[in-house]
């Protein structure tokens, strides 16, 4: 086992003593300079979800709602077609002008009556809405979340594909963003 020899000793000295710390603890900047040791969800996240606050007046948007963004703002998806269907994620939770996407991974709304285990499909005529019936012809099937309980589950985004019709099959894709950024 290779050892990693530090010569900051300025460094060294900042670290706080392991004694103070308690399990799941890790050692986070503080806003007045130096270190301590905080609760490893303080500022991390959890882990289970990639997921952000956003600002953004006179949304209008709820918990449950499906959203795009237009280059601009962020705005209700749609799976009528391939630029309304472009959807980045699930709407957890909102606080006046704030509200807080969910990209992928885990979600909870209170309120929710999904049935566990559904496949939740982005709706092609209701606007940011979540349904479990897939796209009909020439429309957008854009499986959105599955359902871990009534209340709760698992933001997919998978990638979406317009209906052919007929056969069953799908003759175009939509691109979708494909890569996620965790912080």
């Amino acid at each position: 086992m290779a050892i990693h020899r530090h010569n900051n000793q300025s460094t060294l000295d900042a670290v706080p003593d392991h004694s103070s710390a308690t399990t799941g603890q890790v050692i986070a900047k503080q806003s007045g300079g130096g270190l301590a040791w905080e609760d490893q969800s303080g500022g991390g996240g959890s882990g289970d979800a990639a997921k952000e606050t956003i600002t953004q007046s006179s949304h209008g948007f709820a918990a449950g709602d499906v959203l795009r963004h237009n280059g601009t703002i962020y705005t209700k998806a749609q799976a009528d077609s391939s630029a309304n269907a472009e959807a980045v994620g699930i709407v957890e939770s909102v606080d006046g002008n704030d509200f807080t996407i969910v990209y992928a991974g885990r979600i909870t709304i209170t309120g929710a009556s999904w049935t566990a285990g559904s496949v939740y499909y982005l709706s092609a005529s209701s606007l940011g809405a979540l349904t479990t019936t897939e796209a009909g012809d020439s429309q957008v099937s854009k499986p959105m979340l599955v359902a871990t309980s009534t209340t709760s589950g698992i933001v997919i985004n998978y990638r979406g594909l317009i209906s052919s019709g007929g056969s069953g099959s799908s003759s175009d894709s939509v691109n979708i963003l494909k890569v996620w950024l965790f912080s």
